[in-house]
């Protein structure tokens, strides 16, 4: 339709759909909980850990965490030990800077506790291309809501499962296809 039309401009914030979607959790199992993004302290990384670990302690989770640097986009190897420091517990791993593929196919849910608007949470177009469903926290306190692609989706029952798991009052925004939440 357009073969004679040049390219003008890139797409940016363009996303690749994954070849396949994450696998659906194992009744029984703790529930596997993943952060990908910066380790810095505005992304709310320091706000997960003190939840889990000592709001939630003693429930049955995993948290895997892929990500580096600060704010800057440089390398912050003494955040990021400072981190790994407060996070003595076994069930917590580092992962380090990964594509978000290879930290999307080992999780349940995602996690976005961002302490400022984000402008584009992109990493939540990629967790639910993946079919894992998202958790994200508003700037105000006590007050969670995630997407999913719709009242019956995967990605929704998970949430809830997560949410009877910790008690906690949430809020769902469903959206017609995966794409779109």
């Amino acid at each position: 339709l357009f073969t004679e039309t040049p390219i003008q401009r890139i797409i940016h914030n363009a996303y690749a759909p994954p070849e396949r979607l994450a696998s659906a959790p194992s009744v029984g199992t703790p529930l596997r909980i993943g952060f990908l993004g910066r380790l810095d302290p505005l992304k709310g990384v320091e706000l997960l850990l003190d939840t889990l670990l000592n709001k939630l302690a003693d429930r049955s989770w995993t948290l895997t965490l892929a990500g580096s640097g600060s704010a800057a986009g440089n390398s912050a190897p003494d955040d990021e030990a400072k981190l790994i420091g407060n996070a003595p517990d076994p069930r917590i791993r580092f992962l380090g800077f990964v594509r978000p593929a290879n930290l999307l196919s080992q999780v349940d849910v995602l996690v976005v506790p961002s302490l400022w608007a984000e402008p584009l949470a992109r990493v939540t177009f990629g967790a639910c291309a993946h079919g894992v469903a998202v958790i994200g926290a508003s700037r105000d306190p006590g007050k969670l809501s995630y997407a999913s692609s719709g009242a019956g989706a995967p990605q929704r029952m998970c949430a809830e499962l997560f949410r009877l798991k910790i008690g906690a009052d949430m809020i769902h925004v469903p959206y017609k296809g995966s794409g779109p939440a």
